[in-house]
């Protein structure tokens, strides 16, 4: 096994910061300042990203909505119930957006990549205010490098194995 590339780690990391905090990576359809196929501007996006032993990372995109106003909620609801009466129509913008991401990062880094089983899942949360959140899920392949020490960003010392999964929030 290895551990992620340093230069990798660096390109990978600047495209994914122009994409999320609204920069349009080269290709992508719009900013992220609004949730994907919406018009809802998120308070709050939160990143895991789960590397597998594969060099696959698992990454989870969360945007939260401060409920705070009948607007702002029934702006979230409308959502809501789009996203639960057609996924696939309602995931394909995101998807479109990150698999641009992984494209410009391919070329970055001459490895092929591709993001693939996009998901959202819509829920009212308590934190302790009442927020919509937003949750986008998906696979990117060849996301990580390896080499005989093991593989992840945060920590390269530590071989990546099915017992010893790294997520990074």
């Amino acid at each position: 096994m290895s551990r992620l590339a340093p230069r990798t780690l660096c390109v990978v990391a600047v495209v994914l910061l122009a994409t999320v905090l609204g920069a349009a990576a080269p290709g992508a359809a719009q900013s992220t300042q609004t949730v994907a196929g919406t018009q809802l501007a998120p308070d709050d996006v939160s990143l895991r990203i789960d590397i597998r032993e594969n060099t696959s990372a698992v990454w989870e995109v969360e945007y939260r909505i401060l409920l705070d106003d009948e607007n702002a909620t029934s702006a979230f609801e409308s959502v809501k119930e789009d996203a639960q009466n057609n996924e696939t129509q309602f995931t394909s913008e995101f998807h479109d957006r990150m698999d641009a991401t992984a494209r410009t990062a391919a070329n970055a880094t001459g490895r092929e990549m591709d993001v693939r089983n996009v998901s959202v899942t819509v829920s009212r949360q308590q934190l302790p205010q009442e927020y919509g959140v937003v949750t986008y899920r998906f696979v990117w392949t060849n996301f990580a490098v390896v080499d005989a020490t093991g593989c992840g960003p945060a920590t390269p010392s530590k071989a990546c194995s099915s017992t010893s999964r790294r997520r990074y929030s």
